[in-house]
């Protein structure tokens, strides 16, 4: 990717420019080797470009980082339960790396948290009343409290609940969007904050947003800052860790908006279809125009990560994420503090399986993972030609694109969408799926 634009520069770091890999000029001719016959001059010509183009071919199909992953052992299909969504959605394309990047200049944040998305995809499970909510609460188990109103019946599990000492409670009012998978194992019901009250209580949440589809596009959803998708973007078990160092996705973030989302052009930016219906130039009181709701974020391809001197292995996890797939700002903390989305689930919590994988907890203000995650949001730039027809940016994908659907829930076997076009496939970094 290539960094335009006269933006911010990147705090506490100095630009990067890194060039392309060349080969390295031939060797200079002695006396002896110009007495050589012309014939044996010209093979030792073939093979010293030869060798050249050898070694540049090596160069590039094993960059790591910045520059593109190889990837031979890349999966050559997936769930959809697990990895969702069409290849081409957002959250699976990779950056391109012609991408027109403008520099963040992030406000870093006093801390990092934790996003915790609402994630059933458990269609066989028996149904289970949802209630209108009777307004957001003033804590998390007030907002058990409901009209009486049943808007629907999912399938979520009895003994699934985000209260109690198991629950959300501990964050007091998350914003808790959530996306539960339906019984016909594609459609997705987007709503927050949904609250499960208790093993067999009731579960109630305030509004719904349109429904999604399992196997389509991922862009619209409940994340009520730009209606953008619940499950789309969330850290879910087992990524971000020692056995799956690997994130295949785009992440998805919340930030503070008065210190670094723009109003411009209304304060957002597709694929968000909206701001927070608070906006203005002072609630939206970033300097950088590009920066808006719905921005992609990411890490420059040309960006040395070996150099960044990370101190946590979940820090080099995230910093090729980054640099790869990126993160679209998805809503407003409401404070200084940085929000990664991550699954809560009947399955389990994604903080609870980080601490237990790193021994360390996910939120932080200090200490070493606080000092990597600013030291790669300091270095983000904004995707400026992210859009409908350059999805991540224009150029070659710096990763391979999402492998098709083979089977979802419920056994579904159909991809509905979710082969990858063939203009995202890199020959040169990623395996042949179904050639």
């Amino acid at each position: 990717m290539t960094a335009a634009g006269d933006g911010p520069t990147p705090v506490g770091t100095v630009e990067r420019v890194v060039d392309a890999v060349t080969p390295s000029p031939g060797a200079h001719t002695s006396p002896q080797s110009r007495r050589r016959r012309p014939a044996a001059a010209a093979v030792g010509a073939v093979v010293i470009v030869a060798l050249a183009v050898a070694l540049l071919a090596v160069l590039l199909l094993q960059r790591r980082d910045g520059g593109g992953l190889r990837e031979p052992d890349a999966p050559t299909s997936r769930l959809a339960t697990s990895w969702p969504f069409a290849a081409s959605s957002i959250w699976n394309t990779p950056l391109g790396d012609a991408a027109r990047l403008v520099p963040a200049g992030f406000v870093l944040p006093e801390a990092y948290g934790a996003e915790e998305n609402v994630i059933v995809l458990t269609p066989d499970a028996p149904p289970r009343p949802v209630y209108q909510g009777d307004g957001f609460g003033d804590s998390h188990e007030g907002r058990c409290a409901h009209t009486g109103e049943v808007l629907y019946e999912l399938p979520i599990p009895a003994d699934f609940t985000t209260t109690g000492p198991d629950g959300l409670a501990d964050q007091g009012t998350p914003n808790a969007a959530s996306a539960v998978l339906a019984a016909d194992g594609h459609t997705l019901v987007q709503s927050q904050p949904l609250t499960a009250c208790g093993a067999n209580g009731p579960v109630t949440t305030g509004f719904e947003k349109d429904p999604g589809d399992l196997f389509g596009d991922g862009i619209a959803g409940a994340q009520g800052g730009s209606d953008l998708s619940s499950l789309g973007g969330t850290l879910r078990l087992g990524e971000l860790s020692p056995s799956d160092p690997v994130v295949r996705h785009a992440l998805k973030i919340t930030v503070d908006a008065s210190a670094n989302l723009s109003f411009s052009d209304g304060g957002f930016r597709w694929p968000a279809a909206k701001a927070d219906l608070y906006a203005d130039a002072t609630s939206y009181g970033g300097a950088n125009p590009e920066l808006r709701m719905g921005a992609l974020l990411a890490l420059p391809a040309d960006l040395d990560l070996d150099g960044l001197d990370l101190q946590t292995e979940p820090g080099h996890i995230l910093a090729r994420t980054l640099a790869r797939y990126g993160a679209y700002v998805v809503d407003d903390s409401g404070q200084s503090v940085v929000n990664l989305a991550v699954e809560h689930s009947p399955e389990g919590r994604f903080t609870e399986r980080f601490a237990a994988d790193w021994g360390f907890d996910f939120v932080t203000v200090d200490g070493p993972w606080k000092a990597d995650l600013d030291l790669l949001f300091s270095n983000l730039a904004v995707v400026a030609d992210n859009g409908p027809d350059t999805v991540g940016g224009a150029g070659a994908r710096l990763a391979c694109p999402a492998p098709p659907i083979v089977a979802g829930a419920s056994g579904d076997t159909r991809s509905l969408g979710a082969v990858a076009p063939a203009a995202l496939a890199n020959p040169a970094l990623c395996p042949v799926v179904g050639g």
